[in-house]
């Protein structure tokens, strides 16, 4: 681009910027009100309105300047198109999810659609954006195979690990709204996030090196083990270790103020959506790839995405793109149709024993596709293995918590969930407590 184009592109991002502040404010603004939201309101409507139309037209107009270049017009359109989509699509999804899930008190209809209006703008949002790369690739602006991280030519931050982080935070604000709708209050988990994550990167790295001791040298070379930044972390480590810390914390820090068996049913299972957004690291790093095919037998694919799997000059399976299909796919039946569907079946912690269910199911069919330079061991079965153990472990949990919790309510036909077993078990906690306080008194009582 010439300098006039340059300057007019920085502008108008600028100014797309701008309009998303705009609409943050706007939100910010009627999300503090405590009087009832209707669609005409003063102030906060009026920011939201103008906002999102700046953030989509400065937008549309930032990809009219950057895709000048491309010369085929029909790629080109594709570009531009796509790009005002995307801001149109953001706006409303971005708009429809704070009024809908953090102010309660809005109009009927909106509150009974708004949530299908967010998911299903981003999920338009996330396809308009899939259309403007698309442009961009066909008309030659970019190049593969993609760039692994900032900067370009020499990265020091990976995306792999901004795809990680960004599962994490999108992992913490799900389990912070469903917190928020049954607290009534945000940040509950904020304090767990601090300590699982690391703990998560940690244990990727540790189940890493394991896996590949001897493999990758690590036995001989201890100093290896410390140099994450070249790169090795195993996603099955992190989010055991992840979900081991934050458990325990938990268990530490609101014993007797939540049920720890709710919360696990409500958190683990969102690990898979933070798995799903990770495998698209993978995709950057070229990694987590099946067998060579025929390229055209994935012409259905965005043009991208088939292009960054020619890998070693031949087409690759997008084994990272079915196994982040599948997580998220993974979230939405244990959360929805088994959380919500089989409501009047399932037992606490069976939610969180699925999550483990479902990802060994799915690393145990996956692991055999991949290309064997990737898999873990000396033999290339770490990963296979553990996945069947993942399985085998979470049948017999699940099993084994249906049988002890019916037996419970054999005993005490009172108890009918989690809840009022933690309850009672606090309550005992809480008794024996005052029972010793009571009996140290009285011998002090007597002492004097």
């Amino acid at each position: 681009m010439n300098t006039t184009l340059t300057i007019l592109f920085t502008l108008s991002a600028i100014a797309a910027f701008g309009g998303l502040g705009l609409l943050s404010y706007g939100l910010w603004r009627v999300v503090k009100r405590k009087e009832e939201f209707i669609f005409i309101h003063k102030g906060g409507f009026l920011f939201i309105t103008i906002g999102a139309a700046v953030f989509t037209l400065m937008l549309m107009l930032s990809g009219i300047v950057l895709s000048s270049p491309i010369e085929n017009h029909l790629h080109r359109f594709m570009a531009v198109f796509g790009t005002l989509l995307f801001g149109l699509f953001v706006s409303v999804g971005v708009s429809s999810f704070f009024l809908h899930y953090y102010k309660f008190n809005v109009e009927k209809k909106f509150n009974k659609y708004g949530n299908y209006v967010a998911f299903i703008s981003f999920g338009l949002a996330i396809l308009a954006l899939f259309l403007l790369i698309d442009g961009y690739a066909y008309g030659g602006m970019i190049k593969f195979p993609l760039p692994t991280g900032i900067p370009f030519n020499k990265p020091v931050i990976a995306f792999y690990a901004l795809f990680i982080l960004a599962g994490a935070l999108l992992v913490l604000a799900i389990c912070d709204h469903e917190f928020y709708k049954k607290y009534g209050r945000h940040g509950i988990l904020e304090p767990i996030f601090y300590l699982a994550f690391p703990a998560g990167i940690v244990g990727a790295r540790i189940w890493y090196v394991a896996g590949n001791w001897t493999r990758n040298g690590y036995n001989e070379d201890f100093l290896q083990v410390f140099r994450i930044w070249e790169g090795g972390l195993a996603i099955m480590g992190g989010a055991l270790f992840g979900a081991l810390a934050g458990i325990l914390y938990f268990r530490f820090k609101y014993k007797k103020m939540y049920s720890i068996a709710e919360a696990i049913d409500l958190i683990i299972p969102a690990i898979l959506v933070a798995q799903a957004v990770g495998r698209w690291g993978n995709f950057f790093n070229q990694e987590v790839y099946g067998a060579v095919s025929d390229i055209n037998k994935y012409s259905f694919l965005p043009y991208f995405i088939r292009q960054q799997m020619v890998i070693y000059g031949e087409f690759r399976v997008p084994l990272f793109l079915i196994e982040s299909f599948v997580n998220l796919t993974g979230y939405f039946v244990i959360r929805f149709a088994v959380g919500e569907g089989l409501k009047k079946w399932r037992e606490p912690l069976d939610m969180g024993f699925l999550y483990l269910f479902w990802y060994g199911l799915t690393r145990v069919i996956m692991e055999p596709m991949r290309d064997p330079i990737d898999n873990m061991g000396d033999k290339g079965q770490w990963s296979f293995i553990w996945a069947i153990i993942f399985v085998a472990v979470s049948v017999v949990a699940i099993v084994a918590n249906h049988i002890i919790r019916y037996q419970l309510r054999k005993r005490k036909p009172a108890l009918a969930s989690g809840e009022v077993i933690e309850t009672e078990v606090v309550s005992e906690e809480k008794k024996t407590t005052i029972e010793v306080e009571v009996k140290e008194k009285g011998e002090n009582e007597n002492g004097k």
